[in-house]
């Protein structure tokens, strides 16, 4: 799902601490699991782990599969119930966007939330380029989306600004979206 060149970006990227190391689940998707009754989901771009760890401790009777495409040997599971994406699709390569979108929607049994940036990142790649490949409004995704045939069941635009230190501060945009199969 990523180019070998990819990969190697993203190893140098994961040796930050702070890097994939997220603990906190979105409503949305907290809501989705019990509504849907969710037995089996996938953390699709799963980073250290520390959100699959959330969703083992909020759900203990739910299956969870990390799958993080960076490291070596990452493997995904047939199907799931539900996948979930919090800041990943933004760093997939742009010309591998749809294909990944495809595949998830074919493992897909019930429903895929998403949480995208849509602005720049605060940390770049060791080739120079921003670690947010696509940078894109949430109308563009939701546009996407649905030319794929998903079907749009929640949405909600995020907007914040954020201070990093030492950098000037940024207006940032997030799109979190339910996608069910059509």
């Amino acid at each position: 799902m990523l180019s070998d060149d990819y990969r190697k970006n993203l190893v140098g990227l994961h040796g930050n601490a702070k890097w994939g190391s997220s603990t906190d689940i979105p409503q949305m998707a907290l809501e989705a699991v019990a509504n849907y009754e969710i037995k089996t989901l996938l953390d699709f771009g799963s980073g250290k782990g520390k959100v699959s760890e959330t969703f083992r401790q909020t759900f203990p009777e739910l299956s969870v599969h990390s799958y993080e495409p960076a490291l070596e040997g990452a493997t995904l599971p047939d199907q799931t119930e539900m996948t979930f994406s919090k800041d990943v699709l933004e760093h997939v390569e742009p010309h591998m966007l749809e294909y990944v979108l495809y595949d998830l929607h074919q493992r897909t049994t019930k429903v895929q939330y998403h949480l995208i940036a849509c602005h720049k990142a605060v940390h770049y790649l060791p080739d120079g380029r921003n670690a947010h490949l696509i940078i894109e409004t949430p109308d563009w995704w939701q546009r996407l989306f649905r030319s794929m045939g998903f079907q749009i069941r929640a949405e909600n635009v995020i907007g914040d600004i954020k201070h990093p230190p030492g950098r000037a501060s940024i207006a940032t945009t997030k799109y979190e979206c339910l996608l069910e199969r059509s």
